[in-house]
Protein backbone atom coordinates (compact mmCIF):
# COMPACT_ATOMS: atom_id res chain seq x y z
CA UNK A 1 0.00 0.00 0.00
CA UNK A 2 1.42 3.64 -0.77
CA UNK A 3 1.55 6.09 1.99
CA UNK A 4 1.65 9.60 0.77
CA UNK A 5 4.91 11.67 1.51
CA UNK A 6 4.22 14.77 4.05
CA UNK A 7 3.08 17.90 2.66
CA UNK A 8 6.19 20.55 3.01
CA UNK A 9 4.69 23.97 5.04
CA UNK A 10 8.02 25.90 5.47
CA UNK A 11 11.84 24.76 5.49
CA UNK A 12 14.09 26.24 7.92
CA UNK A 13 12.34 29.13 8.99
CA UNK A 14 13.75 31.37 11.83
CA UNK A 15 11.23 30.10 14.76
CA UNK A 16 9.42 34.03 15.51
CA UNK A 17 8.48 34.08 12.21
CA UNK A 18 7.04 30.58 11.89
CA UNK A 19 3.68 29.72 10.62
CA UNK A 20 3.14 27.88 13.98
CA UNK A 21 2.13 31.32 15.56
CA UNK A 22 -0.61 32.54 12.67
CA UNK A 23 -2.30 29.04 13.75
CA UNK A 24 -1.62 30.10 17.39
CA UNK A 25 -3.58 33.58 15.77
CA UNK A 26 -6.29 31.17 13.94
CA UNK A 27 -7.38 29.56 16.85
CA UNK A 28 -7.74 32.77 19.24
CA UNK A 29 -9.44 34.42 16.83
CA UNK A 30 -11.76 31.28 16.39
CA UNK A 31 -12.28 30.31 19.71
CA UNK A 32 -12.98 33.75 21.51
CA UNK A 33 -13.87 33.32 25.15
CA UNK A 34 -14.99 29.59 24.66
CA UNK A 35 -11.07 29.09 24.46
CA UNK A 36 -11.14 29.50 28.53
CA UNK A 37 -14.80 28.55 29.45
CA UNK A 38 -14.77 25.13 27.92
CA UNK A 39 -11.15 25.10 30.13
CA UNK A 40 -8.51 24.30 27.03
CA UNK A 41 -6.42 27.16 28.15
CA UNK A 42 -5.19 27.00 31.55
CA UNK A 43 -6.14 30.56 33.50
CA UNK A 44 -6.41 30.42 37.18
CA UNK A 45 -2.83 30.62 38.03
CA UNK A 46 -3.32 34.62 36.96
CA UNK A 47 -6.79 34.89 36.78
CA UNK A 48 -7.68 34.69 40.43
CA UNK A 49 -8.33 37.40 43.35
CA UNK A 50 -4.97 36.26 45.48
CA UNK A 51 -2.93 37.62 42.64
CA UNK A 52 -5.06 40.88 41.36
CA UNK A 53 -5.25 41.70 45.03
CA UNK A 54 -0.90 41.21 44.98
CA UNK A 55 -0.65 43.49 41.66
CA UNK A 56 -3.46 46.42 42.87
CA UNK A 57 -1.22 46.65 45.88
CA UNK A 58 2.10 47.43 43.70
CA UNK A 59 -0.44 49.56 41.78
CA UNK A 60 -1.37 51.70 44.49
CA UNK A 61 2.09 51.34 45.47
CA UNK A 62 3.57 53.20 42.36
CA UNK A 63 1.30 55.69 42.60
CA UNK A 64 1.73 56.75 46.06
CA UNK A 65 5.39 57.01 44.77
CA UNK A 66 4.52 59.37 42.16
CA UNK A 67 1.84 61.24 43.95
CA UNK A 68 4.89 61.30 46.43
CA UNK A 69 7.20 63.19 44.03
CA UNK A 70 4.66 65.79 42.67
CA UNK A 71 4.92 63.62 39.24
CA UNK A 72 1.37 62.83 38.09
CA UNK A 73 -0.45 65.46 35.97
CA UNK A 74 -4.09 65.04 37.60
CA UNK A 75 -5.79 67.02 34.68
CA UNK A 76 -4.89 63.47 32.21
CA UNK A 77 -5.79 59.85 32.85
CA UNK A 78 -3.46 57.55 33.84
CA UNK A 79 -3.85 54.29 32.30
CA UNK A 80 -3.15 50.39 33.69
CA UNK A 81 -3.32 48.36 29.94
CA UNK A 82 -4.15 44.79 30.23
CA UNK A 83 -2.17 42.62 27.31
CA UNK A 84 -4.18 39.52 26.55
CA UNK A 85 -7.18 40.12 29.29
CA UNK A 86 -8.52 36.81 27.75
CA UNK A 87 -11.45 35.66 29.87
CA UNK A 88 -11.76 39.07 31.78
CA UNK A 89 -11.77 37.50 35.30
CA UNK A 90 -8.16 39.07 36.22
CA UNK A 91 -9.49 42.68 35.56
CA UNK A 92 -12.85 42.28 37.07
CA UNK A 93 -10.90 41.07 39.99
CA UNK A 94 -8.19 43.76 39.84
CA UNK A 95 -10.57 46.54 39.66
CA UNK A 96 -12.75 45.72 42.02
CA UNK A 97 -10.28 46.21 44.59
CA UNK A 98 -8.47 49.54 42.67
CA UNK A 99 -12.24 51.01 43.07
CA UNK A 100 -12.15 50.81 46.38
CA UNK A 101 -9.03 51.62 47.23
CA UNK A 102 -8.24 54.61 44.96
CA UNK A 103 -10.41 57.15 46.14
CA UNK A 104 -8.22 56.89 49.36
CA UNK A 105 -5.21 58.29 47.55
CA UNK A 106 -6.66 61.71 47.71
CA UNK A 107 -7.98 64.56 45.29
CA UNK A 108 -4.57 65.26 43.21
CA UNK A 109 -4.73 61.90 42.04
CA UNK A 110 -5.72 61.52 37.92
CA UNK A 111 -8.87 59.51 37.17
CA UNK A 112 -7.65 55.81 36.36
CA UNK A 113 -8.90 53.98 33.42
CA UNK A 114 -8.12 50.47 33.43
CA UNK A 115 -7.54 49.42 29.54
CA UNK A 116 -8.69 45.91 28.76
CA UNK A 117 -7.26 44.59 25.49
CA UNK A 118 -6.41 41.82 23.31
CA UNK A 119 -5.72 40.70 19.37
CA UNK A 120 -9.02 39.48 18.45
CA UNK A 121 -12.29 41.49 18.42
CA UNK A 122 -14.42 38.75 19.98
CA UNK A 123 -13.11 38.63 22.99
CA UNK A 124 -13.63 42.82 23.26
CA UNK A 125 -17.27 42.31 21.90
CA UNK A 126 -17.71 40.05 24.64
CA UNK A 127 -16.51 42.12 27.63
CA UNK A 128 -18.48 45.06 26.13
CA UNK A 129 -21.84 43.09 26.88
CA UNK A 130 -20.61 41.45 30.12
CA UNK A 131 -23.07 42.70 33.25
CA UNK A 132 -20.17 42.30 35.69
CA UNK A 133 -17.74 44.45 33.60
CA UNK A 134 -20.73 47.56 33.01
CA UNK A 135 -20.48 49.33 36.44
CA UNK A 136 -16.91 49.81 35.85
CA UNK A 137 -17.62 51.09 32.75
CA UNK A 138 -20.26 53.27 33.79
CA UNK A 139 -17.65 54.72 36.31
CA UNK A 140 -15.77 55.58 33.64
CA UNK A 141 -12.54 53.57 34.77
CA UNK A 142 -12.97 51.14 32.32
CA UNK A 143 -12.21 50.65 28.56
CA UNK A 144 -10.99 48.77 25.91
CA UNK A 145 -8.81 48.55 22.89
CA UNK A 146 -7.18 46.42 20.00
CA UNK A 147 -3.84 45.60 20.88
CA UNK A 148 -1.87 43.42 18.75
CA UNK A 149 2.28 42.66 20.74
CA UNK A 150 3.96 44.07 17.97
CA UNK A 151 2.23 46.85 17.41
CA UNK A 152 1.87 49.24 20.44
CA UNK A 153 2.98 52.62 19.16
CA UNK A 154 -0.44 53.91 20.08
CA UNK A 155 -4.09 53.08 21.38
CA UNK A 156 -7.43 53.31 20.43
CA UNK A 157 -9.91 53.16 23.30
CA UNK A 158 -13.09 51.68 21.75
CA UNK A 159 -15.41 53.06 24.77
CA UNK A 160 -14.31 56.66 24.83
CA UNK A 161 -13.22 57.10 21.23
CA UNK A 162 -9.59 58.68 22.12
CA UNK A 163 -6.40 57.09 21.13
CA UNK A 164 -3.11 57.34 23.26
CA UNK A 165 -0.16 58.04 21.99
CA UNK A 166 3.51 59.04 23.14
CA UNK A 167 2.21 62.83 22.81
CA UNK A 168 -1.05 62.53 24.16
CA UNK A 169 -0.24 60.49 27.28
CA UNK A 170 0.70 63.03 30.39
CA UNK A 171 0.80 60.62 32.93
CA UNK A 172 2.94 56.81 33.66
CA UNK A 173 1.73 53.87 32.09
CA UNK A 174 1.09 50.73 34.30
CA UNK A 175 0.87 47.28 32.21
CA UNK A 176 0.13 44.09 33.06
CA UNK A 177 1.32 41.21 30.94
CA UNK A 178 -0.01 37.85 32.97
CA UNK A 179 0.36 34.47 30.36
CA UNK A 180 1.03 36.90 27.72
CA UNK A 181 4.46 36.67 26.54
CA UNK A 182 4.29 32.60 26.64
CA UNK A 183 2.32 32.59 23.47
CA UNK A 184 3.97 34.86 21.21
CA UNK A 185 6.80 34.58 19.10
CA UNK A 186 10.01 33.80 19.90
CA UNK A 187 13.58 33.08 18.86
CA UNK A 188 15.53 29.73 19.35
CA UNK A 189 19.66 29.37 19.73
CA UNK A 190 21.59 26.90 20.20
CA UNK A 191 25.54 27.53 21.86
CA UNK A 192 27.84 25.21 21.64
CA UNK A 193 31.46 25.61 22.54
CA UNK A 194 31.59 28.90 22.36
CA UNK A 195 29.45 29.51 19.27
CA UNK A 196 26.51 30.42 18.43
CA UNK A 197 23.73 28.73 16.17
CA UNK A 198 19.88 30.15 15.07
CA UNK A 199 17.94 26.80 15.29
CA UNK A 200 15.65 27.12 12.69
CA UNK A 201 12.01 25.27 12.06
CA UNK A 202 10.87 23.04 9.48
CA UNK A 203 7.23 22.11 9.67
CA UNK A 204 5.52 18.99 7.64
CA UNK A 205 1.97 17.85 8.00
CA UNK A 206 0.34 14.66 7.06
CA UNK A 207 -2.40 16.51 5.20
CA UNK A 208 -1.99 16.39 1.36
CA UNK A 209 -4.18 19.70 1.03
CA UNK A 210 -3.58 21.29 4.55
CA UNK A 211 -6.20 24.52 5.25
CA UNK A 212 -4.03 26.90 6.92
CA UNK A 213 -7.04 29.41 8.16
CA UNK A 214 -7.95 26.04 10.61
CA UNK A 215 -6.15 25.71 13.67
CA UNK A 216 -7.57 22.01 13.74
CA UNK A 217 -3.59 21.80 11.38
CA UNK A 218 -1.21 22.22 14.72
CA UNK A 219 -2.77 18.48 15.58
CA UNK A 220 -0.71 16.91 12.52
CA UNK A 221 2.33 18.93 12.06
CA UNK A 222 5.45 17.13 12.46
CA UNK A 223 8.33 19.57 13.84
CA UNK A 224 12.28 19.93 13.57
CA UNK A 225 15.15 22.16 13.85
CA UNK A 226 17.73 22.54 12.32
CA UNK A 227 21.01 24.39 13.76
CA UNK A 228 22.88 26.95 11.58
CA UNK A 229 25.61 28.82 13.14
CA UNK A 230 25.29 32.94 13.27
CA UNK A 231 26.78 35.69 15.10
CA UNK A 232 25.40 37.74 17.89
CA UNK A 233 24.78 40.46 15.54
CA UNK A 234 21.44 39.15 14.91
CA UNK A 235 19.01 41.77 15.63
CA UNK A 236 18.75 45.32 14.91
CA UNK A 237 18.22 46.49 18.41
CA UNK A 238 21.65 47.12 19.70
CA UNK A 239 20.57 46.25 23.09
CA UNK A 240 19.03 42.43 21.90
CA UNK A 241 22.89 41.75 20.43
CA UNK A 242 24.25 42.84 23.75
CA UNK A 243 22.17 40.31 25.66
CA UNK A 244 22.64 37.34 22.54
CA UNK A 245 26.67 37.98 22.90
CA UNK A 246 26.63 37.65 27.06
CA UNK A 247 24.86 34.04 26.68
CA UNK A 248 27.17 32.92 23.77
CA UNK A 249 30.22 33.81 26.18
CA UNK A 250 28.65 32.86 30.10
CA UNK A 251 26.87 30.23 28.53
CA UNK A 252 28.47 26.62 27.14
CA UNK A 253 26.34 24.04 25.39
CA UNK A 254 22.71 24.88 25.85
CA UNK A 255 19.71 26.01 23.78
CA UNK A 256 17.86 29.15 24.60
CA UNK A 257 14.68 30.64 24.33
CA UNK A 258 15.28 34.45 23.34
CA UNK A 259 12.34 36.40 23.82
CA UNK A 260 12.57 39.01 21.09
CA UNK A 261 8.87 39.68 20.55
CA UNK A 262 8.41 40.37 24.05
CA UNK A 263 11.65 42.88 23.91
CA UNK A 264 9.73 44.39 21.11
CA UNK A 265 6.99 45.05 23.18
CA UNK A 266 8.54 46.44 26.02
CA UNK A 267 10.24 48.88 23.80
CA UNK A 268 7.19 50.20 22.38
CA UNK A 269 5.80 50.66 25.99
CA UNK A 270 9.09 52.29 27.00
CA UNK A 271 8.52 54.43 23.98
CA UNK A 272 4.88 54.74 24.30
CA UNK A 273 5.41 55.85 28.29
CA UNK A 274 7.99 58.10 27.31
CA UNK A 275 10.38 56.27 30.26
CA UNK A 276 7.82 56.41 32.93
CA UNK A 277 6.46 52.25 33.01
CA UNK A 278 5.34 49.88 35.01
CA UNK A 279 5.21 46.12 33.90
CA UNK A 280 3.80 43.28 36.01
CA UNK A 281 3.72 40.06 34.34
CA UNK A 282 3.30 36.58 35.67
CA UNK A 283 3.99 33.65 33.57
CA UNK A 284 5.79 30.04 33.08
CA UNK A 285 9.62 30.98 32.51
CA UNK A 286 13.31 30.97 33.59
CA UNK A 287 14.11 33.84 35.60
CA UNK A 288 17.62 32.76 36.91
CA UNK A 289 20.73 32.76 34.81
CA UNK A 290 21.18 29.14 36.12
CA UNK A 291 18.13 27.78 34.72
CA UNK A 292 19.37 28.75 31.09
CA UNK A 293 22.07 26.15 31.33
CA UNK A 294 21.61 22.89 30.07
CA UNK A 295 18.61 23.62 28.06
CA UNK A 296 16.69 21.42 25.67
CA UNK A 297 15.55 22.15 22.31
CA UNK A 298 12.03 24.16 23.03
CA UNK A 299 8.73 22.13 23.78
CA UNK A 300 5.77 23.67 22.80
CA UNK A 301 2.78 22.98 25.87
CA UNK A 302 -0.39 22.17 23.76
CA UNK A 303 -3.74 23.48 24.84
CA UNK A 304 -6.12 22.20 22.46
CA UNK A 305 -5.09 23.40 19.05
CA UNK A 306 -2.81 26.13 20.96
CA UNK A 307 0.65 26.14 22.71
CA UNK A 308 2.59 28.24 25.16
CA UNK A 309 6.45 28.25 25.90
CA UNK A 310 8.62 29.04 28.23
CA UNK A 311 9.20 32.91 28.83
CA UNK A 312 12.94 33.77 29.02
CA UNK A 313 11.96 36.77 31.91
CA UNK A 314 16.41 36.70 32.15
CA UNK A 315 16.82 38.32 29.02
CA UNK A 316 13.64 40.59 29.44
CA UNK A 317 15.36 41.43 32.97
CA UNK A 318 18.41 42.71 31.48
CA UNK A 319 16.54 44.13 28.83
CA UNK A 320 15.33 46.35 31.55
CA UNK A 321 18.20 47.44 32.68
CA UNK A 322 20.07 47.97 29.43
CA UNK A 323 16.75 50.60 29.43
CA UNK A 324 17.71 52.29 32.67
CA UNK A 325 15.31 50.54 34.42
CA UNK A 326 15.04 48.41 37.55
CA UNK A 327 13.88 44.57 37.40
CA UNK A 328 12.30 42.78 40.42
CA UNK A 329 11.99 38.81 40.74
CA UNK A 330 11.40 35.64 42.76
CA UNK A 331 14.95 34.63 43.23
CA UNK A 332 13.05 31.48 44.47
CA UNK A 333 12.75 28.11 41.80
CA UNK A 334 9.74 27.67 40.27
CA UNK A 335 9.99 27.10 36.64
CA UNK A 336 6.12 26.64 36.22
CA UNK A 337 5.01 30.35 37.44
CA UNK A 338 6.91 33.65 38.13
CA UNK A 339 5.98 37.05 39.04
CA UNK A 340 8.23 39.60 37.59
CA UNK A 341 8.33 43.58 37.67
CA UNK A 342 10.18 45.90 35.17
CA UNK A 343 10.35 49.71 36.71
CA UNK A 344 11.21 52.49 34.84
CA UNK A 345 11.39 56.05 35.80
CA UNK A 346 12.54 59.73 35.30
CA UNK A 347 12.44 60.55 39.31
CA UNK A 348 15.05 61.37 40.71
CA UNK A 349 14.42 58.91 44.35
CA UNK A 350 13.91 55.56 43.72
CA UNK A 351 10.27 54.19 43.66
CA UNK A 352 10.78 52.99 46.91
CA UNK A 353 7.06 52.06 47.93
CA UNK A 354 6.52 50.45 44.84
CA UNK A 355 9.20 48.49 45.35
CA UNK A 356 8.25 47.80 49.17
CA UNK A 357 5.16 46.56 48.04
CA UNK A 358 6.33 44.00 45.63
CA UNK A 359 8.39 42.60 48.41
CA UNK A 360 5.47 42.29 50.78
CA UNK A 361 3.00 41.37 48.29
CA UNK A 362 4.83 38.80 45.45
CA UNK A 363 8.50 38.04 46.78
CA UNK A 364 7.08 36.88 50.09
CA UNK A 365 3.99 34.73 50.71
CA UNK A 366 2.79 36.13 47.32
CA UNK A 367 0.67 34.63 44.82
CA UNK A 368 3.06 32.07 43.51
CA UNK A 369 3.52 30.28 47.09
CA UNK A 370 -0.46 30.62 47.46
CA UNK A 371 -1.04 28.44 44.40
CA UNK A 372 1.99 25.96 45.19
CA UNK A 373 -0.14 26.04 48.64
CA UNK A 374 -3.05 25.52 47.31
CA UNK A 375 -2.09 22.53 44.70
CA UNK A 376 -1.00 20.93 47.67
CA UNK A 377 -4.20 20.72 49.78
CA UNK A 378 -6.19 20.97 47.02
CA UNK A 379 -6.63 16.82 47.48
CA UNK A 380 -6.99 17.07 51.46
CA UNK A 381 -10.08 19.66 52.10
CA UNK A 382 -11.54 16.69 53.78
CA UNK A 383 -8.87 17.10 56.61
CA UNK A 384 -9.80 20.43 57.56
CA UNK A 385 -13.01 21.48 60.05
CA UNK A 386 -15.40 23.60 59.01
CA UNK A 387 -13.76 26.96 60.69
CA UNK A 388 -10.21 25.78 58.86
CA UNK A 389 -12.39 25.86 55.47
CA UNK A 390 -13.80 29.01 55.90
CA UNK A 391 -10.27 30.75 57.27
CA UNK A 392 -9.02 29.57 53.91
CA UNK A 393 -11.72 31.22 51.91
CA UNK A 394 -10.99 34.27 53.47
CA UNK A 395 -7.43 33.83 52.95
CA UNK A 396 -8.45 33.41 49.58
CA UNK A 397 -10.12 36.74 48.79
CA UNK A 398 -13.11 34.91 48.59
CA UNK A 399 -12.07 32.70 45.28
CA UNK A 400 -14.88 30.78 43.59
CA UNK A 401 -12.75 27.96 42.63
CA UNK A 402 -11.47 27.01 46.14
CA UNK A 403 -14.98 27.49 47.23
CA UNK A 404 -16.46 24.83 44.24
CA UNK A 405 -13.05 22.59 45.26
CA UNK A 406 -14.39 22.35 48.56
CA UNK A 407 -18.22 21.81 48.06
CA UNK A 408 -17.69 18.09 48.57
CA UNK A 409 -16.47 18.52 51.73
CA UNK A 410 -18.17 21.52 52.98
CA UNK A 411 -21.50 20.16 52.57
CA UNK A 412 -19.88 16.76 54.81
CA UNK A 413 -19.46 19.23 57.41
CA UNK A 414 -22.88 21.34 57.12
CA UNK A 415 -25.10 18.55 59.33
CA UNK A 416 -23.04 19.15 62.48
CA UNK A 417 -22.34 22.97 61.82
CA UNK A 418 -22.40 24.80 65.15
CA UNK A 419 -25.23 27.80 64.68
CA UNK A 420 -22.47 29.92 65.75
CA UNK A 421 -21.14 29.56 62.45
CA UNK A 422 -24.09 29.60 60.44
CA UNK A 423 -23.44 33.37 59.94
CA UNK A 424 -20.14 33.20 58.82
CA UNK A 425 -20.98 30.17 56.14
CA UNK A 426 -23.74 32.90 55.23
CA UNK A 427 -21.29 35.43 54.63
CA UNK A 428 -18.62 33.23 53.12
CA UNK A 429 -21.33 32.68 50.51
CA UNK A 430 -22.12 36.39 49.32
CA UNK A 431 -18.79 37.18 49.11
CA UNK A 432 -17.83 34.53 47.21
CA UNK A 433 -20.87 35.55 45.14
CA UNK A 434 -19.86 38.75 44.73
CA UNK A 435 -16.69 37.73 43.20
CA UNK A 436 -17.45 35.53 41.19
CA UNK A 437 -17.38 36.34 37.36
CA UNK A 438 -19.15 34.10 34.87
CA UNK A 439 -17.77 32.68 31.95
CA UNK A 440 -20.36 30.52 30.85
CA UNK A 441 -18.85 27.35 32.56
CA UNK A 442 -20.43 23.90 32.67
CA UNK A 443 -20.54 23.89 36.66
CA UNK A 444 -23.19 25.92 38.37
CA UNK A 445 -21.51 27.96 41.32
CA UNK A 446 -25.29 29.42 41.96
CA UNK A 447 -26.67 26.07 42.43
CA UNK A 448 -23.98 25.35 45.11
CA UNK A 449 -24.17 28.27 46.99
CA UNK A 450 -28.14 27.72 46.96
CA UNK A 451 -27.63 24.16 48.06
CA UNK A 452 -25.57 25.32 51.03
CA UNK A 453 -28.04 27.78 51.82
CA UNK A 454 -31.23 25.31 52.10
CA UNK A 455 -29.01 23.07 54.05
CA UNK A 456 -28.75 25.80 57.01
CA UNK A 457 -32.35 26.93 57.02
CA UNK A 458 -31.80 29.91 54.89
CA UNK A 459 -34.49 29.37 52.89
CA UNK A 460 -35.15 33.07 51.03
CA UNK A 461 -31.33 33.73 50.46
CA UNK A 462 -31.43 30.17 48.90
CA UNK A 463 -34.39 31.05 46.68
CA UNK A 464 -31.96 34.14 45.33
CA UNK A 465 -29.16 31.69 44.27
CA UNK A 466 -31.28 29.29 42.44
CA UNK A 467 -33.24 32.04 40.30
CA UNK A 468 -29.35 33.68 39.61
CA UNK A 469 -28.96 30.14 38.61
CA UNK A 470 -31.48 29.41 35.83
CA UNK A 471 -30.48 33.14 34.61
CA UNK A 472 -27.30 31.81 33.78
CA UNK A 473 -27.75 28.18 32.61
CA UNK A 474 -31.68 28.04 32.05
CA UNK A 475 -34.24 26.00 33.67
CA UNK A 476 -32.97 22.94 35.32
CA UNK A 477 -35.14 20.31 36.97
CA UNK A 478 -33.02 19.68 40.06
CA UNK A 479 -33.31 23.70 40.83
CA UNK A 480 -36.86 24.12 39.89
CA UNK A 481 -36.96 21.34 42.79
CA UNK A 482 -34.56 22.92 45.10
CA UNK A 483 -37.19 26.04 44.98
CA UNK A 484 -40.35 23.70 45.29
CA UNK A 485 -38.64 22.64 48.40
CA UNK A 486 -37.84 26.01 49.94
CA UNK A 487 -41.19 27.26 49.39
CA UNK A 488 -42.66 24.64 50.94
CA UNK A 489 -40.46 25.04 53.58
CA UNK A 490 -41.48 29.09 53.96
CA UNK A 491 -44.96 27.09 54.12
CA UNK A 492 -45.90 28.84 50.64
CA UNK A 493 -47.76 25.46 49.40
CA UNK A 494 -49.17 26.62 46.78
CA UNK A 495 -46.04 28.04 44.65
CA UNK A 496 -44.36 24.83 45.85
CA UNK A 497 -47.21 22.89 43.96
CA UNK A 498 -46.41 25.33 40.72
CA UNK A 499 -42.25 24.75 40.93
CA UNK A 500 -43.00 21.11 40.81
CA UNK A 501 -45.52 21.49 38.40
CA UNK A 502 -42.62 23.15 36.30
CA UNK A 503 -40.46 20.59 37.14
CA UNK A 504 -42.34 17.59 35.62
CA UNK A 505 -42.68 19.60 33.10
CA UNK A 506 -39.29 19.45 32.17
CA UNK A 507 -38.78 15.78 33.98
CA UNK A 508 -41.90 13.86 33.52
CA UNK A 509 -39.90 11.05 35.33
CA UNK A 510 -38.39 12.77 38.07
CA UNK A 511 -40.21 10.35 41.29
CA UNK A 512 -39.41 12.60 43.96
CA UNK A 513 -41.05 15.39 42.06
CA UNK A 514 -44.02 12.98 41.12
CA UNK A 515 -44.57 12.20 44.96
CA UNK A 516 -44.23 15.81 46.42
CA UNK A 517 -46.91 16.61 44.32
CA UNK A 518 -49.26 14.12 45.15
CA UNK A 519 -48.39 14.79 48.78
CA UNK A 520 -48.71 18.65 48.87
CA UNK A 521 -51.71 18.13 46.21
CA UNK A 522 -53.43 16.44 49.05
CA UNK A 523 -52.49 18.73 51.71
CA UNK A 524 -53.42 21.58 49.76
CA UNK A 525 -57.41 19.98 49.81
CA UNK A 526 -56.61 19.25 53.02
CA UNK A 527 -56.37 22.58 53.89
CA UNK A 528 -59.05 23.86 51.51
CA UNK A 529 -61.38 21.54 53.21
CA UNK A 530 -60.32 22.86 57.00
CA UNK A 531 -60.99 26.42 55.72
Amino acid sequence: MQTSSPTLLEKQQRFSQSLLWQLQRNFYNQQGIQAWNSGVLPHYATSNPTIAYAYAKVILAYLRDHLQNHTLDPSHPLYILELGAGCGRFAFYCLRYLQRHLPLLGASLPPVVYVMSDFTQSNLDYWQHHGHLKPFLEAGILDFSVVDATAIDSLYLAHSGQRISATSLKNPLIAIANYFFDCIPQDVFVIEGGKLHESLVTLTTSHPTPDLETPDLIDSLDITFIDQETTSNYYNDPHFNAILANYQTTLTDTTLLFPSTALKCLRQLHQLAQGRLLLLSADQGYNRFEDLRDGLHPRLNPHGQSFSMMVNFHAIGQYTQHLGGTWLTTPHYRPSFTINAFLFSDLEQSLAQTQEAYNEHILTGGPDDFLAFNQGLDSHYDALSLSQLLAYLRLSHWDFIIFWSAFPSLMGKLKDAPKVLYPDILTAVQQVWLNYFPIQEEFDLAFLLGTVLYTLGYFPEALEYWQQSRQLYGEDPSTLFNMAMCHYRLHQLELAIDFIQQTLALDPDFEGAKAKYLEWQAELMQQAHTA
